[in-house]
């Protein structure tokens, strides 16, 4: 049976996630004045998607779109199998308009 683990990792609904609401606006400001360049800058909660998929060990992650990519270089730095999927990402659908 094929054993899929599918589940927020990051839940910001109702107030909740404050803390990473602070961090993700903090290093939308450094790269904004500084162009200092942070995993935050790439999507909301991508260093917990990272420590997630570290915690669980899965035999293949699938990543997709810009934050998924840091998290695949970083597990492929580890030497865990990694998958990118990327065949809805908007660019590829204006491309073919």
């Amino acid at each position: 049976m094929l054993d899929i683990d599918f589940r927020a990792v990051v839940d910001i609904r109702n107030g909740r996630g404050l803390r990473i609401r602070v961090l993700q606006r903090l290093a939308t400001e450094l790269f904004k004045r500084f162009k200092w360049v942070s995993s935050r800058n790439f999507g909301l909660g991508v260093p917990e998607l990272l420590q997630e998929a570290g915690r669980i060990e899965a035999d293949l992650t699938i990543v997709h779109l810009e934050g998924g990519l840091w998290i695949a270089k970083k597990l492929l730095e580890t030497h865990r199998n990694v998958g990118v999927d990327f065949d809805d990402h908007p660019a590829t659908v204006i491309a073919n308009r």
